[in-house]
């Protein structure tokens, strides 16, 4: 594969590299292990814009993971749960039409877009959001989530455990016991269990 290489003032054969680099994103270093390609000719760097793209998004996702905030890739996965569009999701959280779209190539999104955006990981959640606001979307998009949340609804464990049984558990709360199992599982407690 060839590439400009400006040291060489030619197309020359490039390969890629794994290097460790780091970026100041919004006044935070973040270091990560990316590739380059580099001149098999001088051995210097080669500009390549969807390889530097990718690994700019790579540093982005880097520091949203240090911030607590949704990765491009779980905005993503998000979005395709319910089988929505860029627009269609951006429609349904009175966004930008363009909004989630740029949060998707590697925008950083504040803190209050990205918590409405962490609702919708509960279908519970998105469910009421849905309802309040499914009136901006098509026909079709509404149709499209009605199918994808008939599909998670099927795809939850439902468990149901006494009040009883989960104070006699070694474990402290029904979100802990949830969680030790490793699968989505929501309880119901029947209080009048508890003697």
């Amino acid at each position: 594969m060839k590439r400009y290489c400006i040291e060489c003032d030619d197309f020359e054969e490039v390969e890629l590299k794994k290097v460790k680099k780091t970026l100041p994103v919004k006044g935070e270093n973040i270091t990560l292990e990316i590739e380059e390609f580099f001149c098999v000719n001088c051995g210097e760097p080669v500009y390549d814009e969807v390889q530097d793209s990718d690994n700019l998004r790579l540093f982005y996702d880097e520091y949203r993971r240090v911030k607590g905030l949704l990765t491009s890739s779980e905005i993503i996965a998000i979005r395709e749960r319910y089988g929505l569009s860029q627009t269609a999701l951006a429609k349904l959280l009175g966004f930008g039409d363009k909004t989630i779209a740029r949060y998707e190539r590697g925008y950083i999104q504040d803190e209050s877009p990205n918590i409405m955006m962490s609702l919708l990981e509960d279908e519970h959640c998105f469910s009421i959001i849905y309802e309040k606001n499914k009136d901006k979307l098509t026909a079709k998009e509404q149709e499209k989530v009605k199918k994808a949340l008939n599909i998670c609804s099927d795809n939850i464990i439902k468990y149901e455990i006494s009040a009883e049984d989960l104070c006699n558990s070694k474990y402290n709360t029904w979100k802990e016991y949830s969680s030790k199992s490793g699968r989505e599982i929501r309880f119901k407690a029947n209080f009048k269990d508890v003697k």
